[in-house]
């Protein structure tokens, strides 16, 4: 193989490996993180599925009792609930 050969198959596998990421990329974003069913609005419940665990931990299964609607959804992170902070204006002013 001469390197002009060499250099047209290592371009040939750069674009295909862009490709897949830029492909991955896009797929991540698509699917969104979701808890309620895009058709009827009701809450879902996840399905464990040993498959997608082992493809990808920030994917879940959601099924849909309702109308039976199921799909995949990112996983949601918690919310963090903070204490409330006091106003600025509750604190003494020195004078």
């Amino acid at each position: 193989m001469s390197h002009f050969e060499l250099a047209v198959a290592v371009i040939l596998f750069s674009l295909v490996g862009l490709r897949l990421l830029i492909v991955t990329v896009v797929g991540f974003l698509i699917i969104r993180p979701v808890r309620d069913c895009p058709a009827c609005f009701q809450p879902t419940v996840p399905i464990k599925m040993t498959w997608l665990a082992r493809l990808s931990s920030s994917f879940e299964w959601r099924w849909c009792p309702e109308c039976h609607w199921e799909g995949p959804a990112r996983k949601t992170v918690p919310v963090r609930h903070r204490p409330a902070r006091r106003a600025l204006d509750a604190r003494p002013r020195p004078e």
